[in-house]
């Protein structure tokens, strides 16, 4: 049987030469360990664990998703599981809640732990939210292009789509 290879985009502030495979790094970038954990906790058996993947944009665009700068690599991968990074907004949103106090929780408010909760299982379900910001994770993927210039996703205007990945 033939694997079926898809395009996607990898940033990373690493410089990688085209032909290189990318493996997991054993840790995710943006989260914290509390966020990873929960998100382990409710991680079906058949989805691959965050530490073991690497992730992967199916847009050049990475606004969308914590990461502030880095070279954009176009990728080759096979076998892509789906989920929505938007979900991980009220476990990151409580985590700075936690971290700078008192003004903050007063205009937002913590997620209850249901909501975190149900917000882990929208995740590994792969279903979108209304503002949604997909990633897909992956045993690994083959860079077959790559950025020259390191980029700094929070500047960058829309080069590719007329749209932006602004998860919120």
């Amino acid at each position: 049987m033939e694997m079926r290879l898809f395009t996607f985009y990898h940033l990373s502030d690493t410089v990688h030469a085209v032909g290189a495979v990318l493996t997991p790094r054993g840790y995710p970038r943006v989260t914290g360990a509390a966020i990873e954990e929960r998100l382990e906790r409710f991680r079906p058996p058949d989805c691959l664990a965050r530490n073991k993947a690497v992730y992967l944009s199916p847009s050049p665009e990475f606004k969308g998703y914590g990461l502030t700068r880095g070279y954009i690599y176009t990728v080759l991968a096979a076998d892509p599981e789906f989920h929505d990074t938007a979900w991980l907004t009220s476990m990151q949103k409580n985590a700075f809640l936690d971290k700078h106090g008192d003004l903050m929780t007063k205009r937002w408010g913590y997620a209850s732990e249901q909501q975190l909760d149900d917000d882990c299982l929208r995740y590994w379900s792969g279903i979108a939210a209304l503002e949604s910001s997909m990633e897909a994770l992956v045993r690994e993927a083959t860079i077959i292009d790559v950025s020259a210039d390191l980029m700094d996703v929070r500047s960058m205007e829309s080069r590719f789509t007329s749209g932006s990945w602004d998860a919120g």
